[in-house]
């Protein structure tokens, strides 16, 4: 082939290529190249960018956690994230779209010679259908369900006001003496904050935000409390490396996932042959990912339980009438901190379940997230909270960040403060205020007069969710709001744009 059949060929292998990737419709698709620039992409890639040029889109996106709304920058960016060493590694975050409505993306990067594929698959209504589902009380024996509701959004007020109350006092340089104390009261917080969070998903252990954890080092030093699950006659087995392995996550929430995948790996042991052996825990990094193995050996090889933990309707409900209830914990805690769960047993193997985390550098370890910097100067936040108390708390708190705070208790008030003052940055709201406004008259008034404006929407109720607009321009957070995550929710859009 000569030199002018190679050119019309690869020109036609560039027009079959790119016909190829518009044709793929269920997630946005980038080529990149070796700079990581982009050299083609489908419609819906194109879409996300908007007028932004696709590379410039793509390196600046401000993507963030799930679980505490943290800006995912620098080594923590997902397209850094997404490759390593040429393995392709998942990633769960967030991202604001123009409206400020949230949307979930899963990450997938694959390396082809010198270029990269990057997919981003828009997964927020799955995973909303997933948490409304998840969030649905069941009744409980001696407690009226229908007031449910309303006795969770009273006790995230009484908890959030104590807890910004225990904040601002842990700033303070008390005495030894007080500081134990006050320790203890911040401990019992941590403890409101689980059985408040207990009432939306079983999955929930209350810590106060997520930290850099290194696993290895929390197997080595909880591995016997995680053991006690199994019986005498099965053993835990451990395989950790020497190396520090971090993540980002809430460590009483990792150890309740760990025992709970070792209790399920626990039944498939019992249901084997000999009924005694061994699970055996693994530890092990890859391209930016901490995977967590969890495997029967030496006994209950050929045992199937048979339960889908990614079927979109697996509820509570379901899960405690099929004794996999452990599984759906794991799975939350895995899709909160940004990775996945797996269950993988080919015939004739043994069960194995996979739990794969981002991996965090360890500079991050040595971060403090509860700052009292000026982070927030230059926002102007419109505060609409009905609690007299918390309301009071926040406003101190968000004014302590460097963020102007205008506090009101009702919707006619907030109303009357973008209409006769200048318009704030974020609206910070109930669902509903006695006035008769809502969320969603706000949320219409900001479209229309305001189009500039954020809104974040705060409440304790576990019916909330599933009566917001949560694709529209909304941003939801659960009550009691950690005030880190309340600012980093902030901090998703630099002030003055939307």
């Amino acid at each position: 082939m000569g030199p002018l059949e190679k050119t019309a060929q690869a020109s036609l292998d560039h027009k079959r290529l790119r016909d190829i990737i518009e044709a793929v419709e269920t997630c946005a698709l980038f080529v990149l190249d070796d700079q990581r620039r982009v050299q083609l992409c489908n419609k819906q890639a194109r879409d996300l960018a908007g007028d932004v040029d696709l590379t410039d889109w793509l390196q600046a996106a401000r993507f963030h956690t799930i679980a505490d709304k943290r800006l995912l920058e620098g080594e923590d960016a997902p397209i850094n994230r997404c490759f390593g060493q040429g393995v392709a590694a998942p990633l769960v975050a967030g991202w604001l779209d123009p409206r400020g409505g949230e949307h979930v993306f899963e990450f997938r990067g694959t390396k082809l010679g010198g270029l990269s594929v990057l997919t981003l698959q828009d997964c927020t209504q799955l995973w909303d259908l997933r948490r409304t589902l998840a969030e649905m009380p069941g009744p409980s024996p001696g407690h009226d369900p229908a007031n449910l509701p309303g006795i969770a959004h009273d006790l995230g007020n009484i908890l959030g006001t104590l807890q910004l109350a225990l904040g601002n006092l842990e700033r303070l340089d008390l005495p030894d003496k007080a500081q134990h104390h006050l320790h203890d009261l911040l401990e019992a917080c941590a403890r409101g904050n689980a059985v408040l969070d207990s009432l939306f998903d079983p999955g929930t252990v209350g810590e106060a935000s997520p930290s850099p954890v290194d696993v290895a080092e929390f197997l080595r030093t909880k591995s016997h409390r995680i053991a006690r699950v199994l019986p005498r006659a099965v053993s835990l087995r451990l395989d950790l490396p020497e190396d520090p392995c971090l993540c980002r996550c809430r460590k009483n929430e990792l150890e309740l996932a760990l025992i709970s995948m070792v209790g399920y790996v626990r039944e498939a042991v019992l249901e084997g042959s000999d009924r005694v052996g061994a699970v055996v825990l693994e530890l092990r990094a890859r391209a930016g990912m901490i995977d967590v193995e969890i495997a029967a050996a030496d006994g209950g090889s050929s045992a199937r339980l048979p339960l889908d933990i990614h079927d979109s309707y697996f509820t509570r409900d379901r899960a405690m009438r099929s004794g996999g209830v452990g599984l759906v914990v794991a799975e939350r805690f895995a899709r909160h901190a940004g990775g996945t769960l797996k269950i993988l047993q080919a015939e004739g193997e043994e069960l194995r379940l996979v739990l794969s985390l981002p991996q965090t550098v360890a500079s991050e370890s040595s971060t403090d997230t509860r700052q009292s910097g000026s982070d927030l100067y230059g926002y102007r936040v419109l505060l609409a909270e009905r609690d007299t108390h918390l309301r009071k708390l926040l406003t101190e708190s968000l004014r302590q960040f460097g963020a102007e705070v205008a506090a009101v208790s009702n919707g006619e008030d907030a109303i009357y403060i973008m209409e006769r003052e200048r318009a704030p940055d974020v609206l910070v709201t109930n669902p509903s205020f006695p006035d008769g406004t809502t969320s969603k008259s706000l949320e219409r008034k900001i479209a229309r007069d305001h189009p500039a404006v954020r809104m974040i929407v705060t409440s304790g109720s576990p019916d909330a969710p599933a009566g917001l607009d949560l694709g529209g321009s909304m941003l939801f957070l659960r009550k009691p709001v950690q005030i880190e995550m309340l600012r980093n929710a902030i901090l998703l859009r630099p002030p003055g744009k939307k």
